[in-house]
C-alpha cells in the first residue's frame, strides 16, 4: 500500500508522500488553468504522470511504476445544478462555460447582452445528469459586458462575463 498521492487542479499538480497530510507542487511553469484530463501511463517499467489542460498544455512527469489505490467518476455523481464562472474571464475571443446537471433535463444555455437580448443560444437540448462544457467564441462580437443564462426544469442561473479586444 502507497501513501504517494497526485492531484491537479486550476493551480497546478501536487503530490504527496505522507497520505496527503503535506502537498508539494510539481509542474513548475504549468500555467494556472483548468486541468482537464489526468492520466497514468505506463511504458514498459516506467509510469508517467500526465496532465492535459484546457490552456492546451501537458505536463508530463515520470513517476517510476505506482498502482492507483482509489479512482472515483465524478461525472457519475452530480448530484446538484452547478453554473461554474466562466473561464477565462475576461476573455478574447473565446471562453468556456462548465456546467452541472444532476438528472436528465432539457437544457438551455444562452448568452444575453447589456439590453437583455439574446445574441447566441450554446445549448438548446435534452442532456443526461453530468459536466459539460460550452464552447463560445465571440469573434464577431463587440467588446463588453455579457451575461450568459443556464435553464433546467426549475433551476435557473444567470453569470456574467466581459469580452475585452
Amino acid at each position: 500500500e502507497t501513501n504517494d498521492y497526485y492531484t491537479a487542479n486550476d493551480f497546478g499538480v501536487y503530490s504527496s508522500t505522507n497520505g496527503g497530510v503535506n502537498w508539494i507542487r510539481e509542474g513548475v511553469g504549468m500555467p494556472f488553468v483548468v486541468a482537464n484530463d489526468f492520466d497514468y501511463v505506463v511504458y514498459s517499467d516506467s509510469g508517467y504522470l500526465r496532465i492535459g489542460t484546457f490552456g492546451r498544455s501537458v505536463f508530463e512527469a515520470n513517476l517510476g511504476p505506482i498502482s492507483p489505490v482509489d479512482v472515483k467518476d465524478t461525472e457519475d455523481n452530480v448530484f446538484t445544478f452547478e453554473l461554474n464562472q466562466n473561464y477565462p474571464n475576461p476573455f478574447n475571443p473565446v471562453t468556456m462555460i462548465r456546467y452541472s446537471i444532476p438528472e436528465e433535463n432539457f437544457v438551455r444555455l444562452e448568452i444575453i447582452n447589456a439590453l437583455g437580448e439574446t445574441i447566441y443560444q450554446l445549448e438548446n437540448s435534452v442532456k443526461s445528469s453530468g459536466t459539460y462544457e460550452s464552447v463560445w467564441n465571440a469573434e464577431d462580437i463587440p467588446s463588453g459586458i455579457y451575461f450568459y443564462r443556464l435553464q433546467t426544469g426549475d433551476f435557473v442561473e444567470t453569470k456574467k462575463m466581459v469580452l475585452m479586444k
